[in-house]
């Protein structure tokens, strides 16, 4: 069974490093071998490690999440003395949580009042395989006003005017609809795509 879960929180695109301890309580030298398995992202330092009697160290490990869903892996540490014979395993659970997303970069533009201005956004493939990327449009909330009728005897229900959405996505001649208006680009890895 596990021992403990190691969490790894941070951005996305963020390297996340844990150290994890490990003491040596026995009169031997200790070694261990280390497994790591699961997502590919989670990274462990060396293949084995030395613990002289009496003392510690640390294993390092690091994650860089790619995606904002969690990605789980798993660290086996399997000890064995001087005369090489097995020990005892230790077994830790990895995950990660993804707390923001921040942008890749931000896009300005400036124009008249309700002049519709047109902006091309690059999208860049930073992986090492080709990649389809779901390109879609977040935006606060469209601002309402309320505005209150008059009447003689009984005043109306007061009028609520909704402000249109300030940005809209265009689909491109390279992009394929894809759900809730979203645009579907196919990217080679380490290209860009308008």
């Amino acid at each position: 069974y596990p021992k403990a879960c190691i969490e790894f929180a941070g951005d996305l695109g963020q390297q996340v490093q844990k150290s994890l301890a490990l003491r040596n309580p026995t009169r031997g030298t200790l070694a261990y071998s280390r497994t790591l398995s699961g997502d590919p992202n989670f990274k462990v330092s060396g293949a084995s490690i030395c613990i002289e009697p009496g003392s510690s160290t640390e294993c390092e490990l690091s994650f860089t999440s790619r995606f904002t869903r969690p990605a789980r892996g798993r660290l086996e540490l399997k000890s064995s003395k001087d005369d090489g014979l097995q020990r005892s395993i230790l077994v830790f659970d990895l995950e990660s949580k993804v707390l923001s997303r921040k942008p890749q970069e931000t896009i300005t533009a400036k124009t008249n009042l309700y002049a519709p201005q047109s902006i091309t956004v690059t999208v860049t493939n930073p992986f090492e395989r080709d990649c389809t990327f779901v390109v879609a449009l977040e935006q606060p909330e469209a601002q309402e006003i309320v505005i209150p009728q008059r009447g003689r005897k009984q005043a109306p229900p007061p009028l609520v005017v909704r402000f249109p959405d300030s940005f809209s996505l265009q689909h491109s001649p390279k992009g394929k609809k894809g759900p809730n208006g979203a645009m579907l680009v196919s990217v080679a890895a380490g290209t860009s795509a308008d």
